[in-house]
């Protein structure tokens, strides 16, 4: 169900606390699929798969952006039945200033700034910006590129909840933010051996036997 529309994320819905971080990004993979059809026709258990979450999740984004005002859904039954057919979804244009399908539609050949498919098939605009706060899915990759073991959704929350501050100060850049985590996560040391553990070890007599 990729596709090679541009993801449109509007100021608007980039920085309305309403919103959770990752319901912003599911916005914009809706605005791609909008595209091609005018209205979005994904499963929540395609988006489900698409972010490895639960479908739980894209619940509760769905309900974010729609109470938001930013989208509406609509069920389409099957002829004669209460059984739903099909979801779609439609951008709520007023409130966000998104592209219709009237409006020339935005193929990559149109762009001219540095591009970068992510892994989940969105197409991010100049994905080396350091702006704060990133785009979850900037470091996301910026996590892949630099094989770095760390948990994308966690690193964002942590920084999203305390404000994007480094200490008492503002964050100037992410990029070193996310070095310095995966540098903690590989010093740390492991856990220490319990106390029963060790017991059990120095008490095991089975190699005698």
């Amino acid at each position: 169900m990729h596709t090679g529309y541009y993801a449109i994320i509007p100021a608007t819905v980039r920085y309305d606390n309403r919103i959770p971080a990752n319901a912003k990004l599911l916005y914009g993979e809706i605005t791609a699929l909008c595209n091609e059809r005018g209205y979005c026709w994904a499963t929540n258990a395609h988006f489900a798969d698409l972010y490895s979450v639960k479908n739980r999740s894209i619940t509760n984004w769905l309900g974010a952006l729609e109470e938001a005002g930013y989208i509406k859904r609509e069920e389409i039954f099957e002829k004669g039945t209460k059984r739903v057919q099909e979801r779609r979804i439609y951008m709520v244009e007023n409130n966000c200033h998104t592209p219709s399908k009237n409006f020339p539609t935005p193929h990559e050949d149109n762009f001219h700034p540095p591009t970068k498919k992510s892994s989940k098939g969105i197409i991010q605009v100049n994905n080396k910006s350091n702006n704060i706060p990133p785009l979850i899915a900037d470091v996301h990759d910026y996590i892949k590129e630099n094989n770095y073991q760390i948990n994308p959704m966690k690193w964002y929350s942590y920084y999203e909840s305390n404000g994007w501050k480094v200490g008492r100060n503002k964050m100037k850049d992410w990029k070193a933010c996310v070095r310095n985590w995966a540098n903690n996560e590989f010093n740390k040391p492991k856990e220490s051996m319990k106390k029963g553990d060790i017991v059990e070890k120095l008490t095991d007599r089975s190699w005698a036997q």
